[in-house]
């Protein structure tokens, strides 16, 4: 759990997150441990999103450009979290079963495989 830059000046303390995107910046995404920090550290921490930046080249991306949003305190309460996704773990206790033998040539999709348990 960290942020990108941790700043210190004396005895104040302050934690950068920096997110970048090419979008108009409305919304970021933060990761779980982003997110994490931000729970915890909220009222010392501030937020710049970098957005509208504009990436050229394939093999060598190259970021430029940009404008700059800042939210600070960066308090999740200050704007709206939601969630996008979910990992599950499967149960422990769950069978490995191999539903093909081999890779078959074709699957008919409006045959009587598609809906009915394999």
């Amino acid at each position: 759990m960290r942020a990108d830059l941790k700043c210190t000046k004396g005895s104040s303390l302050l934690y950068v997150e920096v997110k970048r995107t090419r979008s108009t910046g409305e919304e970021v995404q933060l990761t779980p441990n982003e997110e994490e920090h931000a729970r915890a550290h909220g009222d010392k921490s501030i937020l710049f999103v970098v957005h509208s930046v504009k990436v050229s080249g394939m093999k060598n991306p190259a970021v430029h450009g940009g404008e700059l949003r800042v939210v600070q305190p960066f308090s999740l309460n200050s704007g709206v979290l939601r969630p996008r996704g979910y990992i599950f773990g499967l149960p422990k206790s769950i069978a490995v079963t191999t539903v093909f033998e081999s890779r078959p040539e074709r699957i008919d999709f409006e045959g009587s495989m598609l809906g009915q348990a394999i």
